[in-house]
């Protein structure tokens, strides 16, 4: 299981390199190709999760028996410099099981408006939602490649020449004119 986690992990950061640095050639069938790689490896993970002989992982009990206010190399170095303190104001985000309050209270009024729903209301707020997102793709499946390059080129250009910061999202201003179109 290690070992597929250890494939997997490497693949994704094969993948964001290839995205960080030959974005400017980068083809779609080699994104495809990335993309199957990835899902296989996550379906293959998957499968041995759900293998009778793999202990459920929720059983097991992660405890920290000493908590560092000082950087801990070995701990950055184990987590490749994602984690290099585990210390009072860490813990309990990395070893939180449930969500933030505030997350946790948004999620039930979800639920609670959801389940007061009638059936016919329901499928509306969902054809509603569905003309959305049909329009949204159908707005960036009409973008050539040209379009996306002026829109980026457009971006970079107003970034530059807003040092000052007087726009407060050029980038997104970009997008949205070439999405009107």
């Amino acid at each position: 299981m290690i070992s597929r986690t250890q494939d997997l992990k490497n693949s994704i950061a094969g993948f964001i390199i290839k995205l960080e640095t030959e974005y400017e050639t980068l083809q779609w069938p080699s994104v495809l190709n990335s993309f199957a790689l990835l899902s296989g490896q996550l379906n293959t993970l998957m499968k041995v999760l759900r293998n009778e002989k793999t202990p459920p992982l929720r059983n097991r009990i992660l405890l920290p028996l000493f908590l560092n206010p000082e950087r801990d190399e070995e701990l950055a170095k184990l987590t490749e410099n994602r984690i290099q303190f585990f210390n009072h104001e860490v813990v309990p985000d990395y070893l939180r099981t449930k969500p933030d309050p505030e997350i946790e209270a948004a999620e039930l009024q979800i639920n609670t408006k959801a389940s007061q729903m009638s059936m016919d209301a329901a499928q509306a707020v969902f054809a509603d939602d569905f003309v959305d997102v049909d329009c949204n793709v159908q707005a960036v499946a009409s973008l050539t490649d040209e379009d996306i390059v002026d829109a980026v080129a457009r971006t970079q250009d107003a970034q530059a020449d807003s040092s000052s910061g007087d726009e407060d999202r050029p980038d997104e201003a970009a997008a949205t004119r070439v999405l009107r179109r």
